[in-house]
């Protein structure tokens, strides 16, 4: 078999660019080459009177969620700004989180999950949850403020109490967007990726702005899962490779096995 299945392959990768770094490695150790253009950065929200309230009742929780490798960063750093012990309240919780990646983010500073799902979605977290958790629990929910509302309506549709607490925001990387616009133009990509409906609206308002949306259908598209998916196909697109497992390590390998068919064709 063909080791370097992306050669001469020039990948976008879309991540925010602290995220990029393993993705752009996995590339390029097929033979890609990875173009990096963030769309996406974070910080930490500034609503610091509405963390403090609820992080003072933090032990009145049974489960706190994670569905994002972020999520994970930066509620942590909230706890230690706070100055509370986060061993003393993780072993108090029960802890769940949407994916292998999410779970290494927790392993990595220490602490272990109950739950982690065999679809690494949203949804699938609500199925392992719901054989375990009881009505009347109060859970707590660390996010983004793009997060998808799915987990809590499912939740708070069992009876089950869920405080949604805003621990970071997306912010759209302004600083790209003329080295976006000219790789499409110039058409020097072959596949365009997408590891977040965020990543995949923001790159959809710049090249619709630039009237480029044409240009679209000359590139391979490849999605992380079945959210940007369908987040694709809402804007038109069609999405050529999809990963399994939902991780960059499966888009990566799906993007190989697409190149590895073609060239047996």
């Amino acid at each position: 078999m063909n080791e370097r299945p992306l050669q001469y392959k020039r990948i976008l990768v879309t991540r925010a660019k602290e995220q990029a770094t393993e993705f752009s490695m996995l590339i390029e150790e097929r033979g890609g080459t990875a173009i990096e253009v963030p769309l996406l950065s974070f910080q930490a929200t500034n609503k610091s009177e509405e963390i403090h309230q609820i992080m003072k009742y933090i032990h009145t929780y049974t489960w706190i969620i994670f569905t994002s490798t972020n999520g994970v960063k930066f509620f942590f750093s909230l706890l230690e700004k706070e100055k509370i012990n986060a061993t003393s309240i993780l072993s108090q919780l029960r802890v769940a989180v949407v994916g292998k990646k999410t779970e290494a983010a927790l392993r990595e500073i220490g602490f272990e999950a109950d739950i982690v799902p065999k679809y690494f979605v949203a949804e699938g977290l609500f199925e392992e949850l719901k054989r375990f958790i009881q009505k009347g629990e109060r859970v707590l929910f660390p996010k983004g403020n793009l997060a998808r509302d799915i987990l809590p309506s499912q939740l708070n549709a069992l009876g089950i109490s869920v405080t949604e607490l805003t621990v970071y925001e997306n912010r759209q990387n302004v600083a790209v967007k003329d080295k976006l616009i000219r790789l499409i133009k110039q058409q020097e990509l072959d596949v365009l990726t997408f590891t977040s409906t965020s990543a995949v609206n923001y790159f959809m308002d710049i090249v619709s702005e630039a009237q480029l949306v044409p240009l679209l259908k000359n590139f391979k598209i490849a999605c992380i899962g079945p959210i940007a998916t369908a987040t694709a196909n809402s804007h038109g697109l069609s999405v050529n490779i999809i990963a399994s497992p939902y991780t960059i390590e499966g888009l990566v390998e799906a993007i190989s096995m697409y190149y590895l068919k073609e060239e047996a064709k």
